[in-house]
This record gives structure tokens, sequence and C-alpha cells, in this order.
């Protein structure tokens, strides 16, 4: 199995919440951009960075620091940030954020074409976006992220051999039933 690419043309699927704040009634489908790791990285922590700013600001009436004390402190503290990211994750979206995945897509596939069709590359994971609450998700430079499914696919496969089948539901018990004539 191939590791999944740092670059191309990708599609998310879901029923999560949209840009109004409602969720669909029909699923919804998102064309994204891969991005590399590093990309989400400096966008999240761009973003990460801002809301320490501002809270530090929020403080500073009652504590008496300065914007110049504010910016030391936020930049230290920004310099000192490890990656959210791991190897373990995919990036994924767009640089305006106007496409994206959100609350209620998380478990979902991110897939890419293949030879044969669509491949799963990636399963809905987390999103970032400022403190301010001013939406749940597609916030510029802040992308996706999603499960890099290429680096389980030797357990996905070995649980695929190992589980059984589930035994067939019995009549009456989770399938449907023809309505009785009257």
């Amino acid at each position: 199995h191939e590791a999944a690419p740092d670059s191309g043309k990708t599609t998310v699927i879901g029923w999560g919440k949209m840009q109004d704040g409602t969720f669909p009634t029909a699923l919804m489908v998102a064309d994204l951009d891969l991005q590399p790791n590093a990309t989400c990285n400096s966008g999240i922590k761009d973003i990460y960075a801002r809301d320490l700013k501002a809270a530090l600001g929020d403080l500073s009436h009652r504590m008496r620091y300065s914007e110049k004390g504010i910016d030391a402190a936020a930049s230290a503290i920004a310099a000192d940030m490890s990656d959210p990211l791991t190897s373990n994750m995919i990036c994924a979206g767009t640089a305006s954020g106007e496409r994206d995945a959100c609350n209620g897509d998380s478990g979902g596939p991110l897939f890419m074409a293949g030879a044969d069709g669509p491949v799963q590359i990636g399963v809905v994971s987390w999103g970032e976006g400022p403190n301010d609450g001013s939406a749940a998700c597609g916030h510029k430079n802040a992308y996706g992220i999603y499960t890099r499914l290429a680096n389980y696919s030797g357990w996905i496969e070995e649980k695929m051999k190992t589980t059984p089948a589930p035994a067939k539901p019995k009549a009456g018990v989770g399938t449907a039933q023809k309505p009785a004539k009257p």
C-alpha cells in the first residue's frame, strides 16, 4: 500500500454542519486540495499564537503589562510550540477555508481518484479555528486533519483476516420485513 501523497486533489463526503450552522438533508461533497503537513502545522500554530495574544490582551488591564510584553510572551510561547500534526495525519482543505469537513463529518472518508475508482486515503478526524467563535469550521489557512490510512493498512488487513464475519440476523431482528397482509 502506497502512502498518501502530500499534494493532489481529494474529496470528502459527509453529513456534517454547513456554513449556516445547520445540518444537510442530503450527503454533502467537497473537493479539497491535499497539503503538506508543514502547511497545516504553520496555519494551526498561527491560530494558537493569535488566540494566546488575545487571551493575554484580555488580562493586560488587570495585570498591568504592556502590548510589548504581550508580544514578547506570545512570541516566546509560539516559538516553543510543538507541531500539532504527526506523520499519522493528512492535511487537506482550501487556503480560503471555503470548503472543509465540520462537526458531524468525523469518521467519514477522504478519498482520491485511483486507476480503478475512488481510493480512501483518510478518515475525517479534527480541525482548528480561532477561539473567537466566528465559525465552527472553514477558517483561512486552517485545513482539516484526517487519519492517514496508509499508516494503518497492515493493521486493517490483519483485522479483516482474523475477524469473523458477523452472523446473519434472525428474521424479525434487525431485518426489514414485508408488511403483513390484512
